[in-house]
């Protein structure tokens, strides 16, 4: 409740940018926050990984749709009513269950951020890499904001979503273990011989 007048005044600021133009990016922003849509992006990317022999890197990213059951749990122990239509222009689109936290928000944050991290292991620097690492970072800040604006949420609602998807890509990062965060994926662990090693080898070529 303390965050109340706050979380007010910032729907009523985005709101009032209101224009139909806006309306469909923000419907359009929602769509690739929804549930369905993070799954299914994170299973396609996931199955290519595992494909390519990255089974690590496959079964964390699809852990990613965790953050979507977590939310859900958190809603219901919060339990804290949607805006209202007295509070807020409600839009057509997802508003079911509890308000905090986010599910778009939280979810987005999860896989389109740990994607994010799986590119930036994967992938050699160049200015495509630099646009679509920009793109999946600033992908959930949108979703999120996209909710506030059609009054499915509260911005602390989105805030707490955004902390909770975070939360999963730290963790998710550190379970990629060394190896895999020196490398990249896609690399192999090249074993370098040890100067003891190259002494005994040396040893036996020059004996008769």
């Amino acid at each position: 409740k303390w965050t109340y007048g706050f979380d007010l005044r910032v729907t009523r600021y985005l709101q009032k940018l209101d224009t139909p133009g806006l309306t469909k990016a923000a419907r359009l922003f929602t769509w690739l926050g929804n549930s369905a849509t993070v799954i299914a992006l994170s299973l396609i990317v996931a199955g290519f990984l595992a494909y390519r022999g990255e089974g690590t890197a496959a079964v964390l990213l699809a852990a990613t749709n965790l953050s979507l059951v977590v939310s859900t749990i958190v809603k219901h122990i919060v339990d804290r009513a949607r805006p209202g239509e007295k509070e807020a222009v409600i839009h057509g689109g997802p508003r079911w269950s509890y308000s905090y936290p986010s599910g778009h928000s939280m979810g987005a944050a999860a896989c389109y951020g740990f994607l994010s991290v799986l590119l930036e292991l994967a992938v050699a620097p160049g200015p495509m890499k630099d646009f679509v690492t920009a793109v999946l970072v600033t992908l959930p800040i949108f979703i999120g904001l996209s909710r506030v604006y059609l009054g499915a949420h509260w911005f602390s609602d989105v805030v707490g979503g955004w902390t909770g998807g975070l939360l999963f890509v730290l963790m998710l990062t550190a379970m990629l273990g060394p190896t895999v965060r020196n490398e990249g994926p896609g690399q192999t662990n090249a074993t370098s011989p040890s100067p003891t090693n190259t002494v005994s080898a040396s040893s036996e070529k020059g004996r008769p």
